[in-house]
């Protein structure tokens, strides 16, 4: 996403995250940096789950409609 595409949601955020980024502004550099880092780990992990999630919704309706029957683990 370009700088112009989110733009648009600088005025929507939430008065919480206002909140953290102005605590993140009495950071270090290096303590900004390392918060950085730790969000985008976390964004990643989100768009990761949000795939992964999408894919195996989009598996077990293909089962559905093709009339597979569900396998089991064994447990």
């Amino acid at each position: 996403m370009s700088f112009e595409d989110s733009s648009r949601y600088i005025d929507t955020m939430t008065p919480l995250l206002e909140e953290a980024i102005e605590r993140l502004r009495e950071m270090s550099p290096e303590r900004q940096d390392a918060f950085a880092r730790l969000l985008n780990r976390e964004f990643l992990a989100d768009e990761q789950w949000m795939r992964s999630t999408a894919q195996n919704a989009e598996w077990w309706e293909q089962r559905r409609v093709s009339g597979a029957a569900p396998t089991t683990s064994g447990y």
